[in-house]
């Protein structure tokens, strides 16, 4: 089974520590939920911060790779904290 390898991208320092998960829509919800976490650096600065796809991990032979076409964004943390604060003015 293959699964992605997926890192959150901060424009001022870099990749951080990659994560395992089984799809893409996985990692994205799980990126939304750390984005709403109001004392998280990606919700005072989201602007800073993406989510990108960087690899595949082989569970069968434990190799990483890259992918075929490159790393692919996968979120913003802006739209996403931007919508959560939106729709808390609703309110």
């Amino acid at each position: 089974m293959t699964v992605g390898v997926f890192a959150i991208f901060d424009q001022k320092s870099g990749y951080l520590t990659p994560t395992f998960e089984p799809n893409d829509l996985t990692a994205e919800r799980n990126f939304e939920h750390a984005c709403c976490n109001r004392s998280s650096v990606l919700w005072s600065h989201p602007s800073d911060f993406s989510l990108r796809k960087i690899g595949v991990y082989d569970t069968e032979s434990g190799l990483i790779c890259a992918l075929s076409d490159g790393v692919r964004t996968i979120a913003e943390a802006g739209p996403i904290v931007s919508h959560i604060k939106s729709c808390e003015e609703v309110r």
